[in-house]
């Protein structure tokens, strides 16, 4: 059987984190929905090697503060003992982390960099799907724009 490496990120994926940052070993908010469930299916399905890659994965008591974070929020202790908290990003399948844009073969507007927000911090009632649509069809329209202002400079030149 072929087993797949999956990173997924703590804060803003498993970790609803919509309170501010204290340390690595303070976690204050309630897991994202359906994330210890994905956890368990994940680990009990023997398929996946789960890595939990954070930034908190750097003080070992921020390793243990999301062990025993799990543990308060479902996830069995025998199921946190199978996951792995690396200190280096893990030669992973596939990743699952809110600060990243999916490269589709081209690359992102600078603009598009500076303005964007994890699923969390969007308009509320606006899916990722009808976000990016959204954003395209403002990246169109600006595009038409400065196509016809260059058209406009061309003729008054």
């Amino acid at each position: 059987m072929t087993i797949r490496t999956i990173s997924i990120d703590f804060d803003g994926v498993l970790h609803q984190y919509t309170s501010p940052w204290l340390n690595a070993k303070t976690i204050y908010d309630p897991p994202v929905p359906g994330a210890i469930d994905f956890l368990r299916e994940l680990i009990t399905s023997f398929k996946w090697d789960v890595c939990i890659f954070s930034t908190r994965n750097t003080e070992p008591a921020g390793v243990k503060a999301m062990q025993k974070w799990l543990v308060e929020n479902g996830l069995e202790e025998a199921w946190v003992t199978r996951i792995r908290f690396p200190l280096e990003k893990p030669l992973a399948w596939i990743g699952l982390d809110d600060r990243i844009i999916t490269f589709e073969g081209f690359f992102p507007k600078e603009a598009e960099l500076w303005n964007f927000k994890p699923w969390n911090k969007r308009d509320a009632g606006i899916a990722p799907q009808e976000h990016d649509a959204v954003s395209a069809q403002s990246d169109a329209a600006r595009d038409q724009e400065e196509h016809r202002q260059g058209s406009t400079e061309a003729k008054q030149a």
